[in-house]
């Protein structure tokens, strides 16, 4: 996932078509998982069988708490074959997961330590708290740490984040929520629903 994937539908991340019916969502999100591992992992995170979306499909999917509480609903589709588009409503918020493979053991901490440092540099925030990441079947490190940022993105509009970063194995994480509140009441399920599947 790159970071001009992830839009709300108001802006133009891809040409607009141009058939009876459509129309713009402005209150709604983007999102584009894409790799060779994009279904997997979302099949492993979401309600609905994203192995085999299938070209011209559209499918709703839910995203559950560890307890089974639906916390969001998406519709999501196959773009290309290593792409899958998830749109949900964004409240103004954008929920965040990415993930890479490092291979290295060596890489682990320095690599979440600069996620943490990139996150507080792209808000140009202030960090007003921090917490050790706890994120059921993690690898424990101390560089695995959450924060709750205050700043302001790039258009110098104020911000919050909460964002997380872990690993597993060599596999690293960030998890973020970014918006006019972020606040633990719009966060702490996301937060609370990832776990590290074996």
């Amino acid at each position: 996932m790159g970071g001009d994937d992830n839009c709300r539908m108001s802006e133009p991340c891809f040409p607009s078509p141009d058939a009876d019916g459509a129309l713009r969502l402005a209150d709604w999100g983007l999102m584009l998982a894409q790799g060779p591992e994009a279904a997997a992992f979302l099949n492993s995170q979401l309600t609905q069988d994203m192995l085999h979306l299938g070209d011209a499909r559209a499918r709703l999917a839910g995203y559950c708490s560890p307890k089974g509480r639906l916390l969001a609903t998406f519709v999501a589709w196959q773009l290309a074959p290593e792409t899958i588009a998830l749109a949900c409503s964004a409240d103004a918020h954008t929920f965040a997961l990415a993930s890479a493979e490092l291979g290295d053991p060596a890489q682990v901490q320095p690599v979440l330590l600069a996620l943490g440092q990139a996150a507080r540099m792209n808000l140009q925030g202030r960090v007003q708290a921090e917490q050790p990441a706890n994120v059921p079947g993690m690898t424990p490190s101390p560089a695995a740490l959450r924060w709750r940022l205050l700043g302001q993105l790039p258009s110098g509009q104020a911000a919050a984040e909460q964002v997380q970063v872990f690993a597993h194995g060599t596999r690293v994480f960030q998890a973020a929520v970014i918006g006019a509140q972020a606040d633990d009441a719009r966060t702490q399920p996301f937060f609370d629903a990832l776990k590290v599947l074996p």
